[in-house]
């Protein structure tokens, strides 16, 4: 049998608790999906809107109540997850007060105290909510951390936790993001997987919870890389059955005749026997044209020994032999069809520009763009070329950005705190930290008109970040927290990972803060690239500008080389920036 218990609350008496629009949409809409006999197939639905904490506490020992070990049972909240002075979740229903949270909403310790007492061993609890007191603008929650992977182990079997974000991030209510849906952001893509049967990955006409989560958390983060899902799987064995695909492709059987050959073995094909006249034509006339070719007076000119210069023009490009730089040793030799601004003289591996930054060179050549293990909008793989350019060593940092708008010429970040510090921009403690909370508009001022370059292009960036050997992080292929600045709760200071650094020694490309790249965002972009495509420029337009790198809040899959996010332009949570500039001979 399988159960549910679908809670939504978007109404609060508490002047503190901002009022949301979807939670009640989300429940109501995810309790007809789950009753219905072609999805869900659910034996019993119970949906609570905007109930007070006694009904909804009294309705969540009842619901767990008398189940059997076989039963599926399915708990779903909405709303706002508010956290006390000692970092404990709440959830918040309509009367609840912050001022009174153990009394007036619901712990996670009651919940974790009433699944170890249900018989139940295939338990799932879903939470679109936050995990902060932070409130405002109608989004749910903020920036503290409060759920882990213990948060809700309790000692039973096999439960799965899904989580809407990631410890430290906002829960996004739909119509921040998706302007026609009146659903949150998460429960829009549960319902969708669902709905479509597009969560059916293995087309096997079953919706598995891996399949249904892995579904939901590509579609959330190719929206939007605010808002990262999460899973925490306790003692669970085997696929948990959750629905029924709708629409499941079937394989369209072959006719009787035809299936039938399908079983018969296929006859060889006898061995052909070599046509003995043709060979001895062959050889016969291939000795007439040797004997010529010996007594000709072109042949002494063919064998003698070949000289060249030590420079050789051709066409109107000078090539010349160059001393190896570590820059250089990841690319490729030059081709005849490659375009390159050569010289003589090797450009340096590092610049300072006339504002002092350090900058490293990225050379000219081929690489591969793109990877077939990531999400759908990197793929499919392709071959481009790049002319030389240089490109920030590290991330630009509150010092820099600071002289920039003490000039007049830029506008002072969104916000002046970060994550956990009030005092970050403007506090010399933190000069050499990343600057963040800069929309694309105000990074590329600075790139342009303050430094005299520009934005990378996400080539560019994608190049500088890996090289061209394909690998997964700026370093190589492994990773763990003793390379990069992710899964963390804060920035921390540009070049402080000494391997967080890319074949062309530049520094945190992968984690720390998201990095704006000039390239509009499409998801199917990719497919429209010719291999060998030189200096590629993005989509004509768009809602949104690419972001790479990931930040200090993301998981190691998104702070890898090929990971693509996006913004809308006038977007700037947590978000930095390097500049580029093409190098000259």
């Amino acid at each position: 049998m399988k159960y549910a218990l679908i809670i939504g609350n978007n109404q609060y008496y508490d002047p503190k608790l901002a009022q949301l629009k979807t939670p009640a949409a989300d429940a109501q809409a995810l309790a007809e999906v789950l009753k219905d006999q072609r999805i869900g197939s659910f034996d019993e639905v119970i949906p609570l809107v905007n109930k007070t904490e006694f009904q909804v506490s009294r309705a969540i020992s009842t619901f767990l109540t008398n189940k059997k070990p076989e039963d599926l049972i399915l708990v779903y909240f909405s709303g706002h997850g508010v956290l006390d002075d000692r970092g404990r979740l709440f959830l918040a229903l309509k009367d609840t007060q912050t001022s009174l949270l153990k009394a007036t909403a619901i712990s996670s310790s009651f919940i974790v105290d009433e699944m170890d007492s249900c018989r139940s061993k295939r338990q799932i609890l879903i939470l679109d909510c936050c995990h902060s007191g932070a409130f405002g603008r109608g989004v749910k929650g903020g920036e503290q951390k409060a759920v882990t992977e213990t948060t809700f182990e309790g000692s039973g079997f096999g439960r799965v936790v899904l989580t809407a974000s990631d410890s430290t991030q906002y829960a996004l209510e739909g119509n921040q993001v998706i302007k026609q849906t009146e659903l949150s952001l998460f429960t829009h893509f549960l319902l969708e997987g669902l709905k479509t049967g597009e969560a059916d990955a293995n087309n096997d006409g079953y919706i598995s919870l891996d399949e249904w989560y892995d579904y939901t958390y590509s579609q959330v983060l190719s929206t939007t890389p605010r808002q990262v899902p999460h899973k925490w799987s306790y003692h669970q064995q085997g696929d948990l059955i959750l629905a029924k695909n709708p629409y499941v492709k079937k394989v369209a059987e072959l006719p009787a005749e035809l299936a039938s050959l399908r079983k018969k073995p296929i006859p060889e094909r006898p061995p052909r026997q070599p046509n003995t006249a043709i060979i001895v034509a062959l050889i016969g006339f291939a000795g007439i044209i040797i004997a010529g070719l010996l007594s000709s007076p072109l042949l002494a000119r063919w064998f003698a020994p070949v000289h060249f210069p030590t420079q050789m023009a051709i066409a109107t490009t000078t090539f010349s032999l160059q001393p190896i730089t570590p820059s250089h040793t990841l690319e490729p030799s030059p081709t005849r069809t490659e375009i390159f601004t050569s010289s003589a003289t090797p450009l340096p591996t590092e610049i300072t520009d006339t504002k002092e930054v350090p900058m490293r060179l990225v050379s000219a050549g081929q690489f591969t763009m793109g990877s077939n293990n990531g999400d759908s909008d990197e793929k499919p793989i392709h071959t481009i070329r790049l002319s030389a350019f240089y490109i920030d060593k590290y991330e630009v940092t509150n010092a820099l950005y600071m002289d920039c708008v003490n000039s007049g010429v830029c506008q002072p970040p969104k916000s002046l705190s970060s994550s956990t510090r009030s005092n970050y921009y403007g506090n010399l403690e933190f000069d050499k930290y990343p600057v963040i909370f800069v929309d694309w508009d105000m990074a590329k001022t600075y790139c342009e008109t303050w430094r005299g370059g520009m934005i990378p292009t996400e080539a560019q960036w994608e190049k500088a970040a890996r090289g061209t050997d394909e690998r997964i992080y700026p370093w190589g292929e492994a990773i763990d927290k003793t390379y990069a600045n992710y899964d963390t709760s804060d920035t921390t200071a540009v070049g402080s990972f000494e391997s967080n650094v890319s074949p062309y020694g530049i520094y945190d490309m992968a984690g720390n803060v998201w990095e704006w790249v000039a390239d509009w965002y499409s998801r199917t972009y990719y497919g429209t690239l010719f291999d060998g495509a030189l200096d590629p420029r993005g989509p004509d337009g768009g809602p949104s500008h690419v972001l790479r790198g990931g930040s200090w809040v993301n998981n190691d899959y998104r702070v890898r080389s090929t990971d693509r996010g996006f913004f809308e332009p006038g977007d700037f949570y947590y978000v930095g920036f390097r500049c580029s500039r093409n190098a000259k001979p």
